[in-house]
């Protein structure tokens, strides 16, 4: 597993200059998909990037404009944080994420 500066050094051209990125647990996609992944800011958007275990990105599964959300709820609360919203006619769910409170702040101030 790489250090958190060697993983931001890696994807920074994936993210904008906040720097900012959530490993999550996909719990609700539009195509089925759960389990990990990343959640990448960049600009007005929120890019969903499949990964594994050691965070190595790989293919970019859904890219979401901040701006489009509607009904987002979450939680950085440390036992059960979460992200839900709906977007393209769809509800999107994602959970167990670690340090996502500056993640969630961003977010919230992109809408």
């Amino acid at each position: 597993m790489m250090k958190h500066e060697e993983w931001v050094a890696k994807y920074k051209d994936l993210m904008d200059n906040r720097q900012l990125a959530v490993c999550a647990n996909a719990k609700k996609l539009p195509n089925g998909e759960f389990g990990l992944c990343y959640l990448l800011l960049k600009e007005d958007f929120i890019n969903v990037y499949d990964t594994d275990m050691n965070g190595t990105l790989f293919d970019l599964l859904y890219s979401i404009n901040i701006k489009q959300i509607s009904n987002l709820k979450s939680s950085s609360f440390i036992f059960n944080p979460y992200l839900k919203f709906d977007y393209d006619n769809f509800t999107y769910k994602f959970a167990d994420f670690g340090n996502g409170k500056l993640f969630l702040s961003e977010l919230i101030k992109s809408l």
